[in-house]
């Protein structure tokens, strides 16, 4: 009977939950219970349960005796689609609320339907808010290019290299995290004062002047004709003597 392959003593998968930091911690931070930051709880928690789950599938090719495998499985390629996978999730969670409260704004004014749906966030304006999310991972990146040179030496046995570069990019994936949820601050603080400014908008006065004033002098006038104040049109002729 063949015996069991053991996971090589010098070859291992770190524990990333440390180093992860608030990424892995299900709490929420006090002042940040509405329900848009729940939902940003989520995605972060998601991203934690992603990177946990390339770990676990690391392990079990280093079980199986497949570095190279366990390397590729939190190679850069894991580490970034996550990454983007939850600046993405976070900026529709964003969108969503900004959105909502605009439409709530409008109401309050009483918008008309058609001009309340043209304040709404456009798809250009939610690929930038977006965008501006990602925009503390100068740090994350280049911390993942350093995890793609060393996950050429696990074969080689530079394995402390590896786990170094591993634990190097938890730590700048956590720091992204923590500027995105500053990002995340910084936007709806943005579009609260275009919220004020939609639900400060009043319907404009000057058609319904405009309409009283003309029926008035209508009136005025035609109460000039039928007084016999003022001489009448042909064509009115027959109504006034009427």
């Amino acid at each position: 009977m063949p015996s069991p392959v053991h996971r090589s003593a010098e070859v291992d998968v770190p524990e990333l939950g440390p180093s992860l930091g608030r990424i892995a911690s299900p709490a929420l931070d006090a002042g940040r219970s509405s329900d848009l930051w729940v939902k940003i709880r989520d995605v972060r928690l998601a991203l934690a349960g992603s990177i946990f789950q390339a770990a676990h599938g690391a392990r079990r090719s280093l079980d199986a005796g497949d570095p190279q495998d366990a390397a590729s499985r939190l190679g850069r390629g894991s580490w970034s689609a996550a990454w983007a996978q939850a600046v993405s999730a976070a900026g529709q969670q964003v969108v969503d609320h900004i959105n909502g409260r605009l439409a709530l704004a409008a109401a309050e004014a009483r918008i008309p339907q058609r001009r309340a749906q043209a304040v709404e966030v456009t798809e250009v304006e939610a690929h930038a808010l977006t965008a501006r999310l990602a925009g503390g991972a100068a740090q994350l990146v280049l911390a993942l290019d350093e995890l793609a040179a060393a996950s050429e030496t696990v074969e080689t046995g530079a394995t402390a290299v590896w786990r170094d570069a591993l634990l190097k990019v938890a730590r700048r994936l956590e720091a992204a995290w923590i500027e995105l949820e500053v990002h995340v601050a910084e936007e709806l603080e943005r579009w609260g004062e275009e919220v004020e400014r939609v639900r400060a908008w009043r319907r404009p006065r000057w058609p319904l002047w405009t309409i009283t004033l003309a029926a008035l002098a209508l009136a005025t006038y035609l109460g000039l004709l039928l007084g016999g104040y003022l001489r009448a049109p042909a064509l009115l002729q027959p109504v006034v003597e009427w």
